[in-house]
């Protein structure tokens, strides 16, 4: 019931990079560093892409959408991690799986985007990834997070206004 994720894959959406990032040309890029001691329980800060976190989530579940805060939260307390995600939409393998493995045409007549929220941010987590870079991206998911957590729902939905009052903060 195991899987394993390439991490060299172009589905892996990577927020850092600890070898080319600004942020960490301070560290030292030596890895015989590895060696020296260190505080129990603390990892050693070395600008190499030695640990790497990759997530796999659907952004429509609220679980996946708390996930993308977390991993914020680990970035800029500055963890000597690289963070990645993967994201699909669980809505979108279930319509594969009916159709025996076929991907379902886009251009049906009818639009199925609107109904398929994770799609949608996925869509639009890309965009802003391509035009304005990762962090910017990451910190959209994180609003929509915020929105939908502001309306204090008891049920676990994501619903488009969510996806578009993040949008405002552009």
């Amino acid at each position: 019931s195991s899987f394993r994720v390439d991490f060299r894959s172009t589905h892996v959406r990577y927020l850092n990079n600890l070898e080319e990032d600004d942020l960490y040309k301070r560290w030292r890029s030596n890895l015989n560093d590895l060696l020296m001691p260190v505080y129990p329980g603390q990892m050693r800060y070395i600008r190499k892409n030695l640990f790497h976190a990759v997530y796999v989530f659907d952004l429509a579940s609220v679980c996946g959408l708390e996930s993308v805060d977390t991993i914020l939260s680990m970035y800029e307390n500055n963890f000597p991690i690289r963070f990645g995600v993967i994201l699909y939409s669980a809505k979108l393998i279930k319509k594969i799986e009916q159709q025996a493995g076929e991907l379902p045409l886009s251009s049906a007549g009818k639009d199925d985007s609107m109904e398929d929220i994770s799609s949608l941010i996925t869509r639009f987590f890309l965009y802003i990834e391509e035009n304005h870079g990762p962090r910017l991206a990451f910190q959209l998911l994180s609003n929509v997070n915020k929105l939908r957590s502001e309306e204090d729902l008891t049920e676990e939905t994501l619903e488009v206004h969510h996806v578009e009052g993040a949008s405002v903060f552009w």
